[in-house]
């Protein structure tokens, strides 16, 4: 997988995750919870997708919102004293912002050192021979 990409596939298991918690976690008592966090975790679900097929750096940064927006919507929202509610849109979106921040990162910078894929042929390349290690 692409550098960047395992980055989108996280975000989209945990904007998926953030869109079905919210009832067995017991958000229930608060509609403006679960509607939020149904809403921004398939926003992010979907980002993520549009991310790992297409490397915008504009999907990047709409999950690093998006994920920012989670981690304080407990506190805007009203429902921070829900302790099951603030913590999963908290650590999820804290989880979320960072993806999306180093997914921007990534996006066509050449700058950056490249990780090693795990697909990787095992004959290294003509550049990985003259690199002195």
């Amino acid at each position: 997988m692409a550098q960047g990409k395992w980055t989108a596939l996280i975000a989209l298991v945990a904007g998926l995750w953030v869109a079905v918690a919210a009832l067995p976690w017991g958000f229930s008592t608060n509609q403006a919870a679960v509607w939020n966090d149904l809403i921004v975790g398939l926003a992010v679900a979907i980002l993520g997708l549009a991310r790992i097929f297409d490397a915008r750096v504009w999907t990047s940064i709409a999950i690093l919102v998006l994920g920012f927006w989670l981690a304080i919507a407990p506190m805007v929202l009203g429902y921070s004293l829900n302790y099951g509610a603030f913590i999963n849109s908290l650590l999820f979106g804290v989880l979320i912002a960072f993806l999306g921040f180093w997914s921007a990162l990534v996006v066509d910078n050449p700058r950056l050192p490249h990780l090693p894929t795990v697909f990787a042929s095992a004959e290294p390349t003509e550049e990985e021979r003259e690199r002195p290690y």
